[in-house]
């Protein structure tokens, strides 16, 4: 799922992967207890993990665009003329 919520809520590990090439990056053990109710949902546990795991996602998103960023201004530009 690309849901985090949902990935905490459900699993038992959230892995979060970078894009192109999709690589493992982290593995996150949820150990929150089960059965899971909707308590669950705002248990302190809950929340610091969710944050934690969108902290990664952000991050590596961050690079990502700073990347194609720089890869862009080496590239050439191509010119199209308009009639």
């Amino acid at each position: 799922t690309h849901d985090v919520d949902e990935a905490i809520f459900l699993a038992d590990r959230v892995i979060v992967m970078s894009s192109r090439p999709g690589r493992i990056q982290q593995v996150f053990d949820v150990g929150l207890p089960r059965p899971r109710m909707m308590d669950t949902l705002t248990d302190t546990r809950f929340t610091i993990l969710k944050r934690e795991v969108l902290t990664l996602i952000f991050t590596l998103a961050d690079s990502a665009a700073a990347k194609r960023k720089e890869r862009s201004k080496s590239e050439p530009r191509i010119r199209t003329e308009q009639t």
